[in-house]
């Protein structure tokens, strides 16, 4: 994590077990993130990330993925407006494409890759902290 000036960058990378995202049973995996964030003014704020995965497969799946690893990508960008000290407003987009070294067939539709746009508007709220006694 490092600092400059407003702005911050973030920079991960993880190798791991994880569980294979639903297309395998059970893969490797090694993941890197690279994200900023940036105040654009006093009550606004610019989030983005770019997000790279590299998934092997530690055994045969039952959906009957043939494919020895996948690779996921995403980028992602969020603005978020504070609403006072409780309510923030905030809109995303996201890209993601996840490519097989095989053709995969899934629902009738084969490919070596898959992409997804998607799109959020929201609010959260954060409550104050009560004091429980």
């Amino acid at each position: 994590h490092y600092k400059m000036g407003r702005s911050s960058v973030i920079a991960s990378y993880e190798k791991f077990t994880s569980a294979g995202s639903g297309f395998f049973a059970g893969a490797n995996t090694q993941a890197a993130r690279l994200g900023y964030i940036r105040p654009l003014a006093r009550t606004w704020q610019f989030f983005g990330d770019l997000n790279y995965s590299h998934n092997t497969k530690i055994q045969q799946s039952f959906l009957g993925v043939n494919a020895n690893h996948y690779d996921g990508v995403a980028v992602e960008g969020i603005l978020r407006k504070h609403l006072g000290r409780t309510y923030d407003f905030f809109t995303i987009y996201r890209f993601g494409d996840v490519s097989f070294n095989a053709p995969v067939c899934i629902t009738g539709s084969c490919g070596r890759s898959a992409q997804r746009q998607t799109g959020t508007i929201g609010v959260e709220w954060h409550p104050r902290p009560m004091r429980i006694e």
